[in-house]
């Protein structure tokens, strides 16, 4: 794990004036960085991915998209920002494997759009995902790798 001085900086200015004057950042707090990688398991036999124990729960077959599927628990401190999250399909091309990643189109294929949302439980300290993506072959399947980066601290 890494520390890092975190801030947040807003514009004080209305819409229309000046921007920010300056950017220093002097005050803050020390957070923690840590990435989070999960290869998922295949759950069915269409190969969907799944981390938790009963079928779909990267999809929320009931609708409403909640609360999707667990990726990460923290106690003794909460998630203050999601820095980053990317999604990596293995692809096995000359006796290696590569992993590509998954943004947009999937093979390419317009049609195929993939859409993949995050979100925190109600007290920060649980991370979820959820496959929004509207055709089957973009969603998430078994040995696709989410990799997060996020913030975590106390105060």
């Amino acid at each position: 794990m890494a520390i890092l001085r975190y801030a947040t900086q807003t514009n004080p200015t209305p819409a229309g004036a000046a921007g920010l004057t300056s950017a220093l950042i002097v005050q803050g707090l020390d957070y923690t960085l840590k990435v989070i990688n999960r290869i998922l398991a295949s759950s069915d036999n269409n190969n969907h991915g799944d981390i938790g124990t009963a079928v779909g729960q990267t999809r929320d077959n009931a609708g409403g998209g909640a609360p999707g599927c667990l990726v990460a628990q923290f106690q003794g401190s909460i998630i203050k920002d999601v820095v980053s999250f990317d999604v990596f399909r293995p692809v096995v091309a000359g006796g290696r494997t590569y992993y590509r990643r998954l943004d947009g189109s999937v093979d390419g294929q317009a049609a195929h759009h993939s859409i993949y949302e995050w979100t925190l439980s109600n007290d920060r300290q649980s991370l979820y995902v959820y496959d929004l993506s509207a055709n089957a072959a973009s969603y998430l399947r078994g040995g696709d790798l989410l990799k997060f980066l996020i913030v975590l601290g106390n105060q």
